[in-house]
């Protein structure tokens, strides 16, 4: 397939050609960052050999498989341990004695210095030097090692996500019955969204065993240092410590509630988008859109309570080191400890460090641990739904790992079905009762019944979709033709041979056999036309024939086809009949369900389904073999090339400043704005003054006052208690004004985004696949609304901090504004070179994820199908050629910013040391305590310019998130000019007048619609035939301007294009082609908005006889509708959108194919309740069997998008050339 190819000219990641010192000192990335190119989807590299995603899913299923077969309760966790715990362990034990060595090894080193510098006669010589040297050393380790480090540990996230990811969809692939319908698509793509949480988890993973280690160090190493008194500070830390388990517990508790709404929120937006189409011609956008945000509001309170519990747990940190300190002098006032400058600076490096690992990383790694832990948990729970013990195997790279349990055996001489006292139970409603049924090698079968009398669910036990009692035998290879057509986004080659080995004869044959030869024809790429996701501009025709040809291209002994006529027109059924079911199968195991009875006439055997019993009828000993069927034929002609998907850019269109000022702006208000902006001033100073405050008691400590500010020490004490309070209060009080205001954007970014594609044109949903869409509204969104806040604050708040220690060590020493000048070009020329990469680069990874979501879905759709191909493994390695595209794009992001960082670091290193060494070389007489302040602060100031840095480029890469957001947010949106509001009453009589109407799905496009003229009385009832792609269905869009159209529709002489759309299409009923119903209860998706009684509901049913089915379920009208309505028949879906269609009382009223998966016996019962129930309205009925269309006022007969005949049905059977003439013989015949 095309996947293949493309690998393969993927060039090798630049890591596996790397060594490990090239590794360990960023070396390999530089090339990358100086060229600073813009990566594509087409010139990215191939993923690492450690990323690639079939080994790690082949790892993690054999572990998890150990944990299914042999524990009596199975942990995800357990066997992740078991694939990635000991390499991820090894690391962490070398990362110990690293972390702890710089650690203690800064603020020992600050003592010598201050003390050397004390001792006057030490100043200038050989030792301090040496302990300013070791210093620098120091901190230099820490830059080296840490970001080394943390793109390991970001390495393993990767690979975890990628088994995980890997193991949920070949999970998916398995999921049968009652599993399938716990499990929504919203739960399942929110499911992907979760393993993102376990990329960060690694990070800080170790700090959950190191943390409380160090910490026990940091005190014993403390009192040996400074003694007892410096200890009194722990115990806020303690305090704080244990007051954060309370919060993280609420926290996580919070997260569930968040994820739980979340899937709430996802499942109804993917209905909406999934049958968009039934949403526009209903005029339920409003509706909807109020049911998304009533979804959206309820999350939104969630939301808010943990994101206010996350901002203000790490608000934290922002004064619990001043108030340690304070508990440490006061400790040290009362028991006459001397104040000295090697005493106060040294305390202050030791509680910066003990609070940064024993509560800030411990807190980040409970933090991340939970989320991790709520993941794993989220994704157990999907993996055992429906668990069942199976073999065990080793992974190999010649193994189908997940394919489920074989019931087909090609060693058996004899292939055939047998099924002996069969019966199906869905919940208390008996399908199937005492079946039995039998199939011998070249029989062809066939199976017919009334809608929902259980004839899919036969078939679906046959391939052992749904679990039966009594005896099932099936020898033979299966191949099966779905009755919902089941298309994917690739060519109509690929979806034909669906991985099967070409030949072109067996090829050419099979197309001419599925009437497909003239459909090929009509598009300008032929067989290799793009579909789109869904086959979405395919007829419902050729929709059905290629899903029958894939079926029938297969070499397999049994074909089950499950009614692959009903789509189709008279001629080509007769001719797929002829050629392919009786030609290309005729020494083959067939089964055909159908509603056409004069196939049924020529089968070898027929079995009918009444009231779940299967009824054998007497078999046909002459085989109908050939037809005197007249077909038309044509020209082989160039029509139109279908609308092939449109790809996203990974280049960005805005600045990150441009889309955080969009951003910050979005939230209609500008108080709260101009508010935060004046507390993160005051909050700053107030910062800084303490900081330089603390110096006071250092310079006097010999004196019982302060000169300068004439206070005791004990007003100092109060002062500095006062000063910590007032902090307190405006960091908080700035925190939950900052969290609500982004909550604000997001709720505003959220429901615009909603608004904006509810009323974009059909044609947006044509060209991008949902798993796009599906991406904006899941991972985008959780993005705005989680991850962009938190790390705008953080970056917001250490920019401020970073330019108050310059503030200070530019006070304190106005020279080393000669250093600081000269180290801003140092750091702007890296974020220079990075800046463009990294958006790029986090937009690209966003892109590259979408396919993952969209072939996620799209599998979901197709489970039977792919299982009866046995093509799991195909679909699992394209599954994961997604993956690795999609790792190869993340872990480049990530290896670019750690290497930004590390630059970042080294020179925010040589910073620190100049200043240091300044104070040696330069000594104007500045005093001890200044002099450590200032190399305190500039010891600070390394490790804040890296983490300002780091939140930047986080925030400037998540902000693509923000514009993928706001992209959407300026669609363009369905042309709606119309002015005129018609009087209620209107149309009062029904008539339709088509004026000179073409039209085009695209400017570019050749026209689909030409030149239509036609008028329709008023109280008419419409047959409109015509070969597959007529125009038939683009005719019914016109009516309710789906697409723009040149000309005029008049309805009871009213233009409809100076009508607003929302009253023009409240004014006509549509039974679409593809029968939709929403997850949700059965009343819902019949009166979505409660906007009928009960009885009336009741009669809808009744009239198109289905209320004593409705009745017999245990559930009634409250009855759960599945994901896909799976668990009704393609046929009661048509009956229930009938019944929904009957509430909407119109003067015209539109069947798209409505009846095409019923009975004939239902089909005219139904034709009789229209005649009766809209008889006082104009009916247009598209429609392939002909007999629904006979007793119309008018047939309407059209070809390659032009009127060939329309006219009485008896007019145009005089003309014995016409269309409609011979198709009705080929019927009669």
């Amino acid at each position: 397939m095309e996947q293949k190819e493309r690998r393969k000219q993927k060039k090798i990641h630049p890591k596996d050609r790397s060594n490990f010192l090239s590794q360990f000192l960023f070396c390999w990335q530089l090339p990358i960052l100086l060229k600073s190119r813009t990566f594509t989807e087409n010139n990215l590299y191939e993923a690492a050999k450690e990323h690639k995603a079939t080994a790690l899913g082949d790892k993690l299923e054999f572990f998890w498989k150990e944990e299914e077969n042999y524990k009596n309760h199975p942990s995800l966790t357990r066997a992740l341990l078991k694939t990635f715990g000991k390499e991820y362990l090894l690391k962490g034990i070398i990362l110990l004695p690293i972390d702890l060595g710089v650690m203690l090894l800064q603020p020992y080193c600050m003592m010598k210095f201050l003390n050397c510098v004390t001792q006057q006669e030490c100043f200038g010589g050989v030792e301090i030097y040496l302990v300013t040297l070791t210093m620098a050393l120091s901190i230099l380790l820490q830059v080296l090692f840490y970001h080394w480090f943390y793109l390991e540990f970001s390495s393993f996230g990767i690979k975890v996500r990628v088994a995980c990811s890997s193991l949920i969809y070949r999970n998916c692939l398995r999921m049968k019955g009652q599993s399938f319908k716990k499990n929504s698509v919203g739960l399942v793509i929110n499911l992907f969204n979760d393993v993102n949480r376990l990329n960060e988890v690694f990070n800080f993973g170790h700090y959950l065993w190191i943390a409380p280690l160090k910490f026990f160090i940091f005190l014993y190493f403390i009192k040996a240092l400074l003694g007892s008194t410096a200890l009194t500070g722990t115990a806020v830390l303690v305090g704080f410590l244990f007051v954060q388990l309370v919060v993280f517990k609420q926290m996580f508790l919070r997260k569930i509630e968040v994820a739980l709404k979340s899937d709430c929120r996802i499942r109804l937006i993917n209905d909406v988008i999934g049958g968009i189409q039934t949403v526009k011609m209903y005029t339920w956008e409003i509706p909807f859109s109020k049911l998304v945000k009533a979804a959206r509001r309820s999350e939104m309170k969630a939301l808010i309570k943990s994101n206010l519990l996350t901002i203000n747990n790490n608000t934290i940190r922002m004064y619990v080191t001043k108030i340690a300190l304070f508990l440490c002098v006061m400790g040290a006032i009362l028991t006459k400890v001397s104040l000295t400058p090697e005493y106060i600076f040294p305390l202050i490096s030791l509680y910066e460090n003990l609070i940064l690992v024993g509560m800030l990383r411990f807190q980040w790694a409970l933090a991340y641990c939970r989320e991790a832990k709520i993941s794993v948990a989220r994704i157990q729970e999907f993996l055992l739904s429906g668990h069942k013990k199976t073999s065990l195997r080793k992974p190999s790279k010649s193994t189908d790992t997940c394919s489920p349990k074989s019931y087909q055996s090609s060693e058996r001489s004899a292939f055939g079905i047998l099924l002996n006292n069969v019966n199906v139970t869905f919940d208390t409603f008996t399908v199937l009762e005492s079946v039995t049924f039998s199939v011998l090698p070249g029989d062809l079968v066939g199976l017919s019944g009334k809608s929902g009398s259980g004839k899919s669910t036969l078939l679906q036990v046959i391939l052992q979709e749904i679990k039966a009692k009594g005896s099932i035998a099936v020898g033979g290879k299966i191949s099966y033709a779905s009755q919902e057509a089941w298309i994917f986004s690739a060519s109509i080659k690929q979806n034909i041979l669906f991985g099967e080995e070409e030949d072109e004869k067996k090829y050419r044959r099979l197309i001419r056999a599925c009437a497909l030869e003239r459909d090929f024809s009509l598009f300008a790429n032929g067989d290799q036309t793009l579909v789109g996701e869904r086959g979405v501009m395919l007829s419902g025709g050729q929709k059905s024939r290629i899903n029958l040809a894939r079926a029938v291209y297969r070499d397999a002994d049994i074909y089950l086809l499950d009614d692959p006529l009903a789509a189709v027109d008279a001629s080509v059924a007769q001719q797929i009949f002829n050629e392919c079911v009786l030609g290309y199968l005729k020494e083959k195991c067939v089964v055909l369900v159908t509603h056409h009875l004069k196939y049924l006439r020529n089968v070898k055997k027929r079995y009918i389904i009444n009231k779940g019993k299967v009824v054998e009828e007497a078999s046909s000993e002459n085989v109908f073999m050939e037809s005197d069927v007249v077909t038309m034929q044509e020209d082989v002609i160039k029509s139109h090339n279908l609308p092939s998907e449109i790809h996203e850019s990974a280049t960005t269109n805005y600045s990150t400043r441009q889309i955080c000022k969009k951003y910050w702006f979005s939230g209609r208000h500008w108080i709260p704005p101009c508010l935060i902006f004046a507390l993160l001033l005051l909050t700053h100073f107030l910062n800084s003054f303490i900081d330089m405050f603390i110096v006071l008691p250092i310079i006097s400590n010999k004196t019982k006052s302060f000169h300068f500010f004439r206070l005791t020490l004990e007003h100092f004490l109060y002062v500095y208690a006062s000063l910590i309070v007032l902090l307190f209060f405006l960091n908080h009080t700035l925190s939950v004004i900052f969290m609500k205001h982004c909550m604000s954007i997001s709720k505003t970014l959220h429901n615009t985004l909603l608004d904006k594609i509810l009323t974009v044109p059909m044609k947006f949903f044509n060209e991008h696949p949902s798993g796009r869409i599906l991406n904006r509204f899941s991972q985008d969104v959780t993005r705005v609304d989680e991850t962009v806040p938190l790390y705008l604050y953080e970056m917001v708040r250490s920019a401020f901090d970073a330019l108050g220690v310059v503030i200070i060590v530019v006070i304190l020493n106005y020279w080393l504004i000669l250093p600081t000048l000269a180290t801003i070009p140092l750091i702007y020329l890296p974020t220079w070179l990075f800046q463009p990469l990294n958006r790029n680069l986090r937009k690209l990874e966003g892109i590259t994820k979408s396919p993952i979501l969209t072939y996620v879905v799209t599998s979901l759709r197709g489970l039977p199908t792919i299982r009866a191909f046995n093509k799991q493994k195909l679909l699992i390695e394209e599954f994961e050629s997604h993956q690795d595209a999609h790792s190869s794009a993340f872990y480049l992001f990530k290896s670019l910013f750690f290497t930004y960082t590390f630059w970042i670091d080294l020179i925010c290193c040589i910073y620190s040391t100049i200043i240091t060494f300044c104070f040696l070389t330069f000594n104007t007489g500045t005093s001890v305590a200044t002099t450590g302040l200032a190399v305190s602060q500039a010891s600070i100031l390394v490790g804040l310019v890296q983490y300002v840095m780091k939140t930047w480029s986080e925030l400037s890469a998540n902000m693509t998130s923000v514009e993928r957001v706001l992209e959407y947010t300026e669609l363009p949106q369905e042309l709606d000019d119309g002015t005129f509001v018609p009087p209620p009453s209107w149309p009062q009589v029904g008539q339709i007048e088509f004026k000179s109407i073409s039209m085009r799905y695209s400017p570019d496009k050749p026209l689909v619609l030409k030149n239509i003229e036609i008028k329709i009385h008023p109280r008419e009832k419409i047959g409109i035939v015509g070969r597959t792609g007529a125009g038939k269905s683009s005719l019914v869009s016109t009516l309710f301007r789906l697409t723009q159209f040149e000309g005029q529709i008049l309805i009871d002489n009213v233009d409809t294009k100076i009508v607003p759309l929302k009253v023009l299409r409240s004014k006509i009923t549509i039974i679409p082609q593809d029968p939709i119903l929403f997850v949700g209860p059965l009343r819902k998706n019949l009166d979505p908005f409660d906007e009928f009684s009960d009885s009336q509901v009741w009669s809808a049913l009744e009239a198109f006889n289905l209320k004593a089915f409705i009745a017999n379920l245990s559930l009634g009208l409250v009855t759960l509708v599945d994901e896909g309505a799976a668990n009704f028949s393609v046929g009661q879906k048509q009956l229930l959108c009938l019944s929904r269609a009957m509430l909407k009382k119109t003067k015209i009223f539109v069947l798209d194919e409505a009846t095409a998966s019923v009975d004939l016996q239902t089909d005219e019962a139904i034709q009789a309740t229209i005649r009766e129930k809209f008889k006082d309205c104009t009916i247009l009925v598209i429609a392939h069997r002909l007999e629904t269309v006979m007793d119309s006022d008018k047939v309407l007969v059209m070809d390659e998008g032009r009127v060939v005949e329309f006219g009485k049905p008896e007019e145009l059977l005089i003309n014995q050339r016409g269309f409609f003439s011979q198709a009705l013989h080929s019927v009669i015949n």
